[in-house]
Parts: C-alpha cells; structure tokens; sequence
C-alpha cells in the first residue's frame, strides 16, 4: 500500500517524522540519512537516493529504526508485510529483525555483502510492529530502499468471549447464577470500564431480535493485559415480561456492549449460552373454556352482578396452603372489574372471595358474597376458568 523510496527528500536529512503521515517513522544512529553519495557504492533501486551513511567509513556503526503508526498520529499501528532492498557495499552486511508490538522476534536474518548489488527483504508476519535494520560496523557499510509495506492498523484490544455457563432450565421471574469469561486478545491492555450485557435470543446470534435482560459492570482489573482473562459469576434476575421470548433460547453476553473500548474486532464479543426458560400461566379447571392473558399481568378481570348502592365489597386473595396475596389494587364499576396482586405468585389453587361483609344502606349484613377459584399452573398455553358463587354463575376472565 505504501513505497517509500526517499527520492522526495533533500540529501543529507535524516527521514525522522517525514513520513508519519503515511504510518511510518524512522529513528537512525551512526551518520545515517537519505544520501545520493557514495556512488562508486550505492545502486539505487530508483534513482537517485538511499538511506544510509554517505561515508565510506562511519565512526558509529549505522542503524535504522522504523516503526510503525496510525498514519498522521503517534498510535501504535501494525502491518503484515513490510519489504526493502539491501543496497550493498564492499565488505559489510545488513542484519534486519521484526519485532510485535511486546518486543517478541517476528522474524529476523542477514544479507551478505556484494559490491554494488541489490537484494530484496520481505517479511511477511501478522501484526509487525517496527523492524530494525543494521548496515554494517566496518568500512563501507550497505544501505536501505524503496521500503514497502501494507496497510498499517492500530493496534488495539481485543476483547474476545471465552466460554458460559448456567442453569439449564429457568423460569422467568426467579434469577439464575450465570458464569462467563472472555480473553484480551488484541495487541495492548484493555483499559477503562465497560459495560457487559445480557440479552435473550431465539438464536445463538447477536441481532435486532435480541431482547435485553440485564447489564453488567465489567468489574474486571485495568487494564487488561494481553492474553489475560477474566471469569465472572452473577445472580442473573429473569424479569417476566411479555417480550422476553420462553421455550429453548440462549442467554447471550456481549462484551463492552456500548463499543466504549476501541477494539481491533467486536464481532468476538458474544458468548452464547442455552437455556430453556418457561413462564407461570393460568390455567381453568372446570367450566367453559376461553383465551386469556399471561399471568405474567398479574390482573384477573371478572363480571359480577352487584347491588350498585353496595358495591364491590372487601376482597380476599387465598394461595397455596391458605397464604394470602396481598391484592395491590381494584377497579372497575358496575359489573366488571380488574384486580391486580402481588406479583410473586407460585403455581396452585387461588381463592377470590368477596362480598361476605357487605351491609346494605341500613347496616343489616347480607347473606351470600361470591367466590372464584382458579389454578395457576406452569407453561400452559391454553387456560380456562370457571367461578361458582353460591349466588350463581359468575363468568371470571383473566
């Protein structure tokens, strides 16, 4: 993507930051810069101009240093190939090594010296972060050019899911204890805070479909080194809601889910985990059979023929095992009306009785009231319902 071959610079100045903004910069010892001396030595690749030392014998031994940038800032970058000449002089040779951004060896060798030649370097490595190449200690020492190299990325972390594990069955409403981990796998430390997300999915796939359940802090030491990984145990709460999808789904935890870590890939993020969630319905135990809504409403809405100058009347909700539920509110008029309860319901018997204290206008109790009774069971698709009031049938939908 980029060649460089020191022709647009004036002899005798060092490369430096000339060409930063193409995603390079050069550090030289030992009297090394573009020269067009030393012919009798030097064949450029293209005329005119080589880097290297324009005398034959340099008091310093020469070296050049380039390393590699986000092109026109000072962020590490990375390349995948990188190729130059080795202009040879007389007697010394050139030694070049590759290095990754941590200073480990990509690559390394030598070309041997031959007056006048020309002979070409090519490094091929993931991710090269800066390469360094010596001309030679003695007299006439070789030179470099028409450098080349790829595109130049930067170098960024790498959030990437590891593995996950929960429950295998859950039912919405309760919380499971849910594990996950994932690895920096990019080229610099994960640093700052983040926010880790779990989502609901009919698939293994992270998409628009996705329904959210919770967000995590990503509570994980910073930064995060490179290859380190991190493991996290949460209580998960599984709120019951309409859209939350039930059946076999996955839990899907996305890293950094607002993207707040520059990242080299975000499509890694996502660690998907199976489940089978189910839901508390209703369900009729006896009588005509009806649609319903969701228990996860938490409303039973019923007619019931009342005494307008009464009233509903004081209401009581009976569980399993005789516990009340606490009723949370009541309205209505006439002859339909909507009840709300506690939203901690467990699968059973209910009772709804009311009516039983009920007085008319002069303070004389009347006999009767009403009661409904229904079964609230797990996972029922189709629910029915029947009330029998002691004072006659009563038609009861929830």
């Amino acid at each position: 993507d980029q060649l460089i071959t020191f022709d647009d610079a004036n002899a005798g100045t060092p490369p430096g930051e000339r060409y930063r903004n193409r995603g390079i910069v050069f550090n030289t010892t030992g009297d090394v810069q573009i020269t067009d001396g030393r012919t009798t030595d030097f064949v450029p690749v293209t005329p005119s101009k080589v880097l290297g030392s324009p005398s034959a014998s340099p008091a310093v031994p020469g070296q050049v240093e380039f390393t590699f940038v986000v092109p026109g800032t000072s962020r590490p970058g990375v390349t995948d190939s990188v190729s130059f000449y080795v202009i040879n002089a007389a007697s010394a040779p050139a030694t070049y090594t590759a290095y990754d951004i941590a200073g480990n060896v990509l690559a390394s060798g030598q070309k041997a010296a031959g007056l006048r030649t020309q002979d070409l370097v090519t490094i091929r490595q993931p991710r090269i972060a800066r390469v360094v190449v010596t001309l030679g200690s003695s007299t006439n020492p070789s030179a470099i050019d028409n450098l080349g190299f790829t595109r130049v990325y930067e170098a960024l972390p790498d959030l990437a899911a590891v593995e996950g594990s929960t429950a295998t069955t859950a039912r919405l409403g309760t919380s499971v204890d849910l594990t996950y981990s994932f690895r920096n796998d990019g080229l610099i430390a994960a640093a700052g805070a983040w926010t880790d997300r779990v989502y609901v999915s009919r698939t293994s796939a992270l998409d628009a479909a996705a329904v959210v359940v919770g967000d995590i802090a990503s509570g994980v030491p910073s930064p995060l080194a490179v290859g380190s990984t991190v493991s996290r145990t949460v209580a998960l709460a599984l709120p019951e809601r309409p859209d939350i999808p039930t059946g076999a789904v996955y839990l899907l935890v996305s890293a950094d889910a607002d993207h707040i870590l520059p990242e080299m890939d975000d499509r890694n993020n996502v660690v998907a985990i199976p489940i089978t969630l189910t839901v508390t319905r209703p369900e009729l135990v006896t009588g005509a059979s009806q649609e319903q809504a969701p228990l996860r409403s938490r409303t039973l809405v019923f007619t019931q023929s009342l005494d307008a100058a009464i009233g509903l009347g004081p209401l009581t909700l009976t569980g399993p095992g005789g516990r009340v539920v606490p009723i949370t509110g009541t309205s209505g008029s006439g002859t339909t009306w909507t009840v709300s309860f506690a939203a901690q319901v467990e699968p059973g018997s209910y009772v709804l009785s009311g009516g039983a204290e009920i007085k008319n206008t002069l303070g004389i109790p009347i006999a009767g009231g009403f009661t409904d009774t229904f079964t609230l069971l797990a996972d029922t698709t189709a629910p029915r319902v029947v009330s029998v009031p002691p004072l006659g049938w009563v038609t009861t939908d929830i």
